[in-house]
């Protein structure tokens, strides 16, 4: 008679675990460390969901403001044909459904500006991202001299 109390209780903490697996995820978080106050960080975000998930900002302690940015390159005939790299802040970005969005180099990157105090290599800092429908995803990113 016990066993069949309890087993709501056991449906809920099933419940929870599940959709603990069915939420977006990071991997390879790192933030290159400069002498400047505005640094950038990079990782992969991972959706092993059916539905995209948008996320609408990030954030982070260290720093006054975190954007995304997209790193892009413009031929351009005042050139003499070659392109021009320019950064251009996202408002934000889009997980697909089963798929990863990839913040790299030379690609989609995350600013920190306004870095409030030195970094010191193999820190950790904490990156927080704001997800459309209330949820959040913090992620630690490691501080490297790369």
């Amino acid at each position: 008679m016990k066993a069949f109390r309890l087993l709501p209780y056991a449906l809920f903490l099933l419940g929870l675990l599940v959709l603990a697996q069915n939420s977006l995820t990071a991997q390879d978080a790192w933030i290159r460390l400069l002498p400047t106050p505005t640094l950038a960080a990079y990782l992969t975000l991972s959706n092993p969901t059916d539905k995209p998930i948008r996320v609408l900002g990030v954030s982070t302690p260290v720093a006054l403001r975190a954007e995304f940015h997209e790193t892009r390159t413009v031929s351009s005939s005042d050139h003499g044909g070659h392109g021009e790299t320019t950064m251009v802040p996202l408002r934000a970005v889009i997980v697909p459904a089963r798929g990863k969005l990839e913040f790299k180099p030379g690609g989609k990157h995350i600013m920190l500006l306004g870095v409030k105090r030195t970094l010191k290599e193999g820190e950790k800092v904490p990156l927080v991202f704001r997800l459309e429908g209330g949820k959040s995803l913090t992620v630690q990113a490691v501080v490297k001299a790369q």
